[in-house]
């Protein structure tokens, strides 16, 4: 058995990382949300993933990005057209305070 919708977080993914290598996009849709580069420049931290099953559609309600946060909301519609909304939220452990995002 396969999910319809999958959310994943601290995905560590970079642009050079193609989404057609992770998922195959006959199969999938795929929405990510990199996070960007520690300020080592080391390594990469954060990160945001939603994963639909095709025939399942999606649409970007709201993206919302920052050095510590990632953030994706999705409109989801399934084959009989029901909708539902998915989110997918990373913040890093380093954030010293919680900031607030109007959704």
């Amino acid at each position: 058995m396969y999910p319809h919708v999958s959310v994943l977080t601290e995905t560590w993914l970079s642009a050079t990382i193609s989404t057609d290598s992770l998922y195959a996009a006959d199969q999938y849709t795929v929405c990510r949300a990199d996070g960007p580069m520690s300020t080592s420049g080391c390594r990469r931290a954060g990160g945001v993933l939603i994963v639909e099953r095709k025939p399942y559609t999606c649409q970007v309600d709201k993206i919302i990005a920052d050095s510590h946060t990632q953030m994706r909301i999705l409109k989801i519609t399934d084959p009989s057209g029901h909708q539902f909304q998915v989110t997918g939220l990373y913040r890093s452990p380093s954030q010293s305070r919680l900031n607030s995002y109007t959704i």
